[in-house]
């Protein structure tokens, strides 16, 4: 039941939030002069930046479960010293002294478990997000606009993370620790999720508080710089949703869309329009508990056994918090009454909350077939990788080159400056920061070279948001004519969307699965082998009977066979007579070691028995063994008489 109760907190969390801004910065009924602390703040962009500060919080979340740092060892030393702290224990605390002060005083002070409040820390980044909103609006009013842009830009770029100050002051310390280099730029797209106090580079939380700050006022300034605040708050959404927690669904731009289409006008706090709210909460909230309980067995337990899809839930209940809260007062039955009479154009967000719970529906349909993977089996506790990163292709393609059309369209009054730079300085730090990790890592080469492909997605999830608003805006125009064409066009570009999402999610399953985090040290330690005193010797390369081995070699040890040789290997295996096996490793280039884990023995003794090769391996001793990874020499002579 932890499950519920978290997913409680979290949804109970968000309407004090709402409820806090409405009370002090809205008001009722709109009227911020009616309210005993007045602050002279347009409510639409303070609703835009909350949502902004809650997709950070859920990114956060997302960042510590695709990481796996509820069950890591570093989260268990930092909870020990935390602890430690209130016991009043003699400690080494080291570089995390604010960060264990931190914990244990909200150990303390709060009845959460202790190993769930590393998600709930980043409810401090909305503090810091208004404290910005104030000091940009009010202390720098005589810094012109465009200056205030290039100041916050620079800040942003030096004092964000991206590995470059945590890089410098430390190496003028410890200038030969490749370590801290290789931790400062693998782990620099992180550092705008984490609540301030984890910056593990730098002692002390001044750096990443100065990040946060000057991270948050860039997004203030992008808001206020907008030509359309329509397309801003989709570059906001899915540069955070893109760059925090890897989301680039094109699908999600829907949601987003939809959300902003509901937050327009006057906002006002009626109990009606909670009422409605509430509902949809509560039925979101049935949902999700019910499907994540359906697709684990169990719920959420202490020891962090997290599911992506609480994730997904908590999105759409803030999606429903912000946008479906503005639509409560209208009447439902004069919309049904209105799409029945073919009044289509006058029923558009009817129409669009119609397509966004088929979406949803959509998705729980498609989850419902996740778990008859292998990788389902293989890595039950583990971050299910098709969650995070389900589209690469398809439309997010297009809507970028449309979106990069778009920020080309210069106009004087309206410059780009901030997106270029943002574009520019993401780019950079990313792809800087890859190069680096190969050189240090050549046995990650291959994963790595993919992922700079991949890790382009914080350029094209802003890029494609801003396609996606332009498609929206040209073809849901003021011309009303062909409305019905219109629906099915943006229908049909849907499904394509979700189908194409959905497709190359596939694709990357098994790319995923082949993650280091997702593979045992000890299967680590006998690739790193492999890697060290096979290839690097130039030995013929290694095969292994299973398909995920097959991939590990290729991914990992260097020296690989080529994918497409797979169903030659798998002849290898399936040889019954000496010759038949000998014939095979001659057409496959004469491997000489054999890489069998204890998937690979299963296979052997299941599929393959009674072959050459378990026949010759019973009386064969490993040239490296572990518990979980043996590599046999083939003592065959393959030469053809």
């Amino acid at each position: 039941m932890v499950s519920v109760f978290l997913g409680y907190y979290y949804i109970i969390a968000s309407n004090l939030i709402v409820l806090f801004l409405y009370l002090f910065f809205i008001g009722r009924d709109g009227d911020c002069k009616k309210c005993d602390f007045y602050l002279d703040i347009d409510p639409q962009e303070v609703l835009t930046l909350l949502f902004v500060a809650l997709v950070i919080i859920l990114g956060v979340c997302a960042n510590y479960m695709n990481f796996q740092l509820f069950i890591g060892p570093d989260t268990w030393r930092h909870h020990g010293v935390a602890l430690a702290l209130l016991e009043n224990k003699d400690v080494p605390i080291g570089k995390f002294n604010f960060f264990h002060v931190l914990l244990a005083s909200i150990f303390y002070l709060s009845d959460f478990p202790y190993i769930n409040l590393w998600s709930i820390l980043a409810l401090f980044s909305i503090v810091l997000l208004f404290a910005v909103y104030l000091a940009f609006s009010s202390l720098l009013k005589f810094v012109g606009k465009k200056h205030v842009i290039l100041v916050s830009v620079t800040i942003w770029s030096l004092f964000s993370g991206f590995g470059s100050l945590g890089y410098f002051l430390y190496s003028r310390s410890f200038p030969t620790d490749f370590n801290w280099i290789l931790n400062a730029y693998l782990k620099s797209y992180m550092d705008i999720g984490y609540p301030f106090g984890f910056w593990i580079y730098i002692e002390g939380f001044w750096p990443q508080l100065i990040g946060f700050i000057s991270f948050f006022s860039m997004i203030y300034l992008f808001v206020k710089e907008s030509y359309d605040k329509r397309d801003i708050f989709l570059i906001i959404c899915t540069f955070i949703v893109g760059y925090t927690t890897h989301f680039l669904e094109m699908s999600f731009f829907v949601i987003l869309y939809t959300s902003f289409t509901l937050i327009r006008g006057k906002i006002a706090f009626s109990q009606e329009r909670l009422l409605y709210l509430s509902l949809s909460e509560v039925l979101t909230f049935i949902i999700s508990i019910t499907f994540v309980f359906e697709k684990t067995g169990r719920f959420i337990t202490f020891q962090g056994d997290i599911v992506i899809l609480e994730l997904l839930s908590i999105t759409v209940a803030t999606l429903l918090l912000l946008g479906f809260s503005d639509i409560a007062f209208i009447n439902p039955i004069d919309y049904c009454y209105r799409f029945a009479r073919n009044r289509i154009s006058k029923s558009l967000p009817f129409l669009i909350i119609f397509l966004y719970s088929i979406y949803i529906l959509g998705l729980l349909v498609w989850f419902s077939k996740i778990s008859t993977f292998d990788f389902w089996q293989l890595y039950p506790n583990n971050i299910l990788p098709w969650y995070i990163y389900p589209l690469r292709f398809g439309m997010a393609g297009i809507f970028s080159i449309i979106g990069f059309k778009k920020i080309l369209e210069f106009n004087g009054e309206k410059p780009r400056f901030l997106l270029y730079s943002i574009l520019f300085s993401l780019a950079f730090s990313q792809i800087l920061g890859l190069n680096l990790a190969i050189k240090l890592f050549p046995f990650l080469a291959s994963v790595n070279k993919i992922r700079i492909v991949f890790l382009s997605f914080p350029f094209i999830s802003i890029l494609a948001g801003i396609g996606f608003s332009e498609f929206i805006t040209f073809l849901m125009g003021k011309n009303k004519k062909r409305t019905c064409l219109k629906l099915l066009t943006l229908s049909m570009v849907t499904v394509f969307v979700f189908g194409s999402g959905m497709v190359s999610t596939i694709q990357t399953i098994d790319f995923w699965a082949l993650h280091n985090r997702n593979i045992a040290r000890g299967e680590i330690l006998a690739l790193d082998y492999i890697r060290l005193n096979i290839n690097a010797k130039g030995l013929n390369p290694i095969i292994a009977p299973s398909y995920y081995s097959f991939q590990l070699l290729q991914a990992f040890s260097g020296k690989f066979i080529d994918l497409q040789s797979w169903s030659q290997v798998q002849r290898v295996f399936a040889a019954k007579t000496r010759q038949e096996f000998v014939d095979s490793l001659i057409l496959i280039g004469n491997p000489q070691f054999i890489y069998l884990a204890q998937r690979d023995i299963d296979l052997l003794n299941k599929k393959f028995k009674g072959s050459f090769i378990v026949e010759l391996l019973k009386n064969s001793t490993p040239v490296y063994s572990t518990d979980l990874v043996k590599i046999y020499k083939i003592s065959i002579n393959v030469s053809k008489s």
